[in-house]
């Protein structure tokens, strides 16, 4: 390779560098593709340590070797806030038709690991950008990214356990992994600044930096402290998130997201106040499960999702949603990620999570969601709560009266308007409306829930225990009501079985045997765990065949046991103690319990079989 090198030597920190390169993309590119081009010196100064190099002051001087499609060079700080107000920092500019290129900071001598194995470096981007640090010799890798918010964000690498054997071990840095740019015009997506380049002795949030580090044990992110920098990431439609005074006066910090009309199903907002968008380990266990969110949304019954992740492994993350009940008014949701979304990780006890980000109408584009404003706070963990470690709360009948439970109705299929109302024969009891409209599907329905992840806690029931009831209103007699309920993490474990409503404007109340499931539909298993119910009105027939209608539901509960079947006995036909029915049909409808044609005293059975009987007359 043809690089400038300039026989001078840097140290900081105890510790001493061969090679610093710094590149605009090229994963696993390091010196051996460098180009020779110019080097440009940066300003001597009295050796002695450095910490950090920091391009104010270099120990002894450092040569700037640039090679392809970037080029690096000092300049004054475009950005003197958060956390880097120094004067001079370093500028990348990456050539937006190439997709490799950096800059080779040669500083002349081996890193002593045993003063850490970790390094910080202030980044400031306008994009979303991902930065690989490479340990040169040892051959090494890890890549973090800039949210690309338009801020100074310090990025720290970890290469624990990794650095033995090879003391002499130059880095590299390498900006915009292979991409190609030259559709994008606009240079500030090509312009990187980075400060600061720290050895530490590990990701933690310890080792200094220049502050931003933030702090080191987790409390609730209330938006007021002044002693912490929050960062707001924004990502899918969700860019414009930022600090603001409570929609409801005073001087109460919080996050307003403005979600656009071209958000993405995704869009979001990561918040942080440490590096690596991170917060310090959030304090979650076995039996400690739970976090709390304020929202303020501008419609009930949306979804909120919330997912906690390590920021050094994303594949290590759990996600869960709650759905807000409440519209223009503050309230507080609670997040069970012991009851993780379907299709994401499960919670581990044992992993590390130590990142935030919220989703508001998680799964609902901005094209037909519109633009929405949304506003949250506190972000907490819930105190005491959890699932117990995959022990979900137990089912309580739901009565919708409980003012310690928030009753989530989530309608669907053109029951979309189901709300809990005043019953109309006892405006003290509490019930659900379900109005039903005129283009309701043939499926129209109410997921019920008072727990997170659409879950009402997990119903009792077991091969002799097999039925509910439900209290049921409707406007005719003949309703076909249809329950459905399936497990809350994976909705192919399910059981439906139906009733059919009696009267008409009264309440009466239906059981519902999910021993005997509706045809088509998968049998009960005792085994499997059941912890959301769906409520159907009017289940097969079309709104425009049965035109709009309300319907009123209150009260599900497990049903008590059925009495065992009494066991046979010889049927006789004597037993007074019994009542014997004969049903015939098929032209055997004469059918009765008459004497006995050669014993008077004996009972006996006599069918009338007509000349017109079918050939099946039973």
């Amino acid at each position: 390779m043809n690089v400038q090198v300039f026989p001078r030597t840097v140290r900081f920190v105890s510790v001493t560098f061969t090679a610093l390169v710094l590149a605009a993309c090229g994963q696993g590119d390091g010196p051996e593709s460098i180009q020779n081009s110019a080097a440009t010196p940066l300003p001597p100064i009295p050796a002695g340590f450095c910490d950090p190099v920091n391009f104010e002051i270099l120990c002894d001087a450092v040569g700037i070797n640039n090679f392809n499609g970037g080029a690096t060079t000092v300049i004054d700080n475009p950005d003197r806030s958060g956390i880097n107000t120094s004067e001079k920092v370093a500028q990348m500019q990456k050539f937006p038709d190439q997709v490799f290129g950096g800059t080779l900071l040669d500083t002349g001598a081996p890193i002593d690991f045993t003063q850490g194995q970790a390094f910080n470096i202030k980044v400031w981007a306008t994009r979303a950008v991902p930065l690989t640090f490479k340990l040169e010799q040892l051959n090494v890798e890890a890549v973090m990214s800039h949210s690309g918010s338009g801020s100074w964000e310090q990025l720290c690498f970890d290469f624990t356990g990794q650095t033995a054997g090879v003391p002499n071990a130059g880095i590299t840095l390498i900006f915009d992994n292979g991409v190609l740019g030259a559709a994008d015009t606009d240079p500030m997506n090509w312009t990187f600044y980075y400060d600061d380049i720290e050895q530490v002795a590990d990701c933690s949030g310890g080792g200094g930096g220049g502050g931003g580090m933030g702090p080191t044990t987790f409390g609730a992110l209330t938006f007021d402290d002044a002693a912490l920098t929050y960062t707001l990431t924004g990502f899918g439609g969700a860019e414009d998130s930022q600090v603001v005074n409570d929609p409801d006066g005073g001087t109460n910090q919080v996050v307003r997201v403005n979600r656009s009309d071209s958000a993405e199903t995704f869009a979001g907002t990561t918040v942080s106040v440490g590096p690596n968008n991170s917060v310090p380990t959030i304090p979650l266990d076995a039996m400690n499960t739970q976090m709390t969110v304020r929202v303020y949304s501008p419609a009930s019954g949306l979804p909120v999702r919330l997912k906690i992740e390590n920021q050094n492994d994303n594949t290590v993350s759990v996600e869960t949603e709650a759905v807000t009940t409440m519209a223009n008014a503050w309230e507080t949701l609670t997040f069970d990620f012991s009851m993780q979304a379907m299709g994401t990780a499960a919670f581990d006890a044992s992993a590390t999570y130590d990142k935030i980000t919220i989703f508001f109408n998680f799964g609902t584009d901005g094209a037909t969601a519109g633009a929405q404003t949304f506003f949250f706070d506190d972000i907490d963990v819930a105190s005491g709560g959890g699932g117990g470690g995959g022990t979900p709360a137990a089912f309580e009948t739901v009565t919708f009266d409980n003012a310690a439970l928030t009753y989530t109705l989530i309608g669907f299929g053109g029951a979309e308007d189901s709300q809990v109302v005043a019953d109309p024969a006892d405006a003290a009891n509490n019930v659900v409306q379900v109005n039903r409209s005129d283009s309701a599907e043939t499926f129209a329905g109410t997921t019920v829930a008072t727990m997170a992840n659409e879950a009402v806690g997990v119903i009792p029931l077991d091969a002799m225990n097999t039925q509910m009831s439900l209290r049921v209103r409707t406007p005719a007699a003949g309703v076909v009501v249809r329950m459905k309920i399936e497990n809350s993490m994976d909705n192919t474990v399910s059981v439906e079985t139906e009733a059919t409503s009696t009267v008409a404007d009264d309440w009466e109340t239906l059981t519902f045997d999910f021993s005997m499931q509706a045809m088509g539909t998968a049998a009960f298993d005792a085994n499997a765990t059941y912890d959301k119910v769906i409520v159907f009105f009017d289940f097969g027939s079309a709104g425009a065949d049965v035109g709009a209608r309300t319907y009123f539901f209150d009260d599900i509960a497990v049903a008590a046991a059925p009495p065992a079947p009494a066991m046979f006995e010889t049927v006789t036909f004597d037993d007074a103690a019994l009542t014997y029915t004969l049903i015939g049909f098929g032209g055997a409808e004469d059918s009765q319990v008459v004497a006995d044609p050669a014993n008077a005293a004996n009972n006996v059975v006599q069918v009338n079989r007509s000349g017109t009987a079918e050939t099946f007359a039973g």
